[in-house]
């Protein structure tokens, strides 16, 4: 599986981006998951159905039927869905009681991501894509949750966390029991010199919890820093032609490069490089006042887009691509017209372009069909019983 993460400001149409990429690596024959851990809805609305934190199918009445699917970890829903995977009943209904995790199932700032990157590790491992393209927040600093796994697994592997857990237990069980509570309860009295005793109570609780299904979270934190964070993983900075957003992008491709993914294509979106024919005075006339008005306003658009594109592709170091900007306003249709757009853009992705994956396919059928073949000249078979010659009057 290829890990694809889409990145860029906000407003720069990074989600229909996305949405885009997958259907076009769906087209072109690979089993594609397109996921967003933007809370917002813009995924959804891109693609016309309602998305849930399972993958739903996604189809436009093309190839892709059967290839794409979505999904959207939802706050304050996949972190249940992740403990049911990797508790047992007992402890997930004493997990549901206790406060520290109240807290972290609302999903304070971080939290949704670390459990939808968790959630993703745990849910496509069974049966991983070919592709999948994470639409990720629209922020400078999207890209924050890329650390977030191996952090986890560390501090879960980590001293504090286990004597939290060795105490919590402890409070539940044997140190009352042999009468050692004078020393569980000094303790509870150092500790809560600085921190409030119920906090105390509820983390030792959380932890304690927590600590036969540790080494499993670790071991999916370890596995979603290998799919995001890895050498695999491909950036993709989106941008539109204003300063802002180019800014961003070259902001982000630094981060991508810091936690170790290789930026791999820069799209500059919504960009207008020519003059659409009809405002072209081709014959050196001077056309209406209105159409000259509005000549000179694009004339405006393609040289601010010009500058866009030079300075994105000396700011991120790559060529960029120019997704033009659509007439369309229906969100379908926009990404049903950046697919085609992008149908010839895979390759630096690691991918087949559709003409080439029709060809690889046709190649692989054709190999198979030599073999058989050669398996079936090669094959010698027993006569059979029947066939054998009647002797007459012996």
């Amino acid at each position: 599986m290829r890990v694809i993460l889409v990145a860029g400001g906000g407003g720069v149409g990074k989600t229909s981006s996305s949405a885009a990429l997958a259907l076009a690596l769906a087209r072109a024959g690979q089993r594609a998951v397109v996921v967003t851990v933007d809370p917002a809805r813009r995924l959804a609305d891109a693609l016309g159905v309602p998305l849930s934190t399972e993958p739903q199918p996604v189809s436009f009445g093309g190839a892709e039927a059967g290839r794409l699917s979505a999904l959207m970890p939802e706050p304050g829903a996949v972190l249940p869905r992740l403990l049911e995977r990797l508790l047992p009943a007992e402890d997930r209904a004493r997990m549901e009681q206790n406060a520290v995790y109240r807290i972290f199932r609302e999903a304070p700032a971080g939290m949704h991501e670390i459990a939808s990157v968790l959630w993703l590790a745990e849910r496509l491992a069974d049966d991983p894509p070919d592709a999948l393209v994470l639409d990720t927040a629209p922020s400078r600093h999207a890209l924050d949750f890329l650390a977030y796994p191996t952090q986890l697994a560390r501090v879960l592997s980590g001293r504090t966390v286990k004597w939290f857990a060795r105490f919590g237990g402890a409070r539940r069980s044997w140190m009352d029991a042999v009468g050692l509570g004078w020393a569980r309860q000094r303790v509870e009295d150092a500790v809560g010199r600085v921190l409030p005793a119920e906090v105390i109570a509820e983390g030792a609780a959380f932890f304690a919890t927590l600590a036969g299904a540790r080494e499993a979270f670790a071991e999916r934190a370890r596995r979603a820093h290998e799919w995001f964070g890895g050498g695999d993983a491909r950036g993709v900075l989106v941008a539109a032609p204003t300063g802002s957003s180019v800014a961003d992008a070259i902001h982000l491709a630094g981060a991508f490069r810091e936690a170790g993914v290789r930026p791999q294509a820069a799209w500059l979106n919504r960009a207008s490089l020519e003059l659409p024919t009809w405002l072209r005075a081709e014959d050196g006339g001077s056309p209406h006042a209105a159409l000259a008005q509005l000549r000179a306003e694009r004339e405006a658009d393609v040289r601010r887009s010009e500058r866009a594109r030079d300075a994105l592709a000396a700011g991120v170091g790559l060529a960029p691509r120019v997704l033009p900007a659509l007439e369309e306003r229906e969100p379908r249709a926009i990404v049903l017209r950046l697919a085609d757009a992008l149908a010839s853009a895979l390759e630096p992705l690691g991918f087949a372009t559709r003409s080439e994956a029709a060809r690889d396919e046709a190649t692989r059928d054709e190999a198979a069909r030599d073999e058989a073949g050669r398996d079936r000249a090669g094959r010698v078979e027993a006569p059979h019983p029947m066939d054998a010659p009647r002797v007459v009057g012996a």
